[in-house]
């Protein structure tokens, strides 16, 4: 779990908001994703696994240099695909 929150952490910094649309993504309120990245408190099972998604859609998003036009849509379809194997970081093994 701690290179999970590490991991999220590091990529939330790189672009101002990500916090707020990854709250907005789970439907939780943003001071649980903080307390999530701060140590205070550890993701369910259920949110782990939405976040691992999350992240791979937001990383093929900037990859693929779209910005803003059809992200959240993406987005959501990503989040919801199944993960494929080689994708799947070793600490959620």
């Amino acid at each position: 779990m701690p290179v999970l929150i590490a991991d999220l952490a590091k990529f939330c910094r790189g672009r101002h908001g990500r916090v707020t649309r990854l709250a907005e993504h789970l439907g939780i309120a943003q001071p649980h994703v903080s307390a999530w990245l701060t140590g205070r408190q550890e993701p369910s099972g259920e949110h782990t696994l939405r976040i691992q998604a999350w992240l791979a859609a937001e990383r093929r998003c900037d990859e693929d240099g779209r910005r803003k036009a059809g992200r959240s849509r993406q987005i959501a379809r990503a989040a919801t695909a199944e993960v494929p194997p080689e994708e799947v970081p070793v600490w959620l093994l």
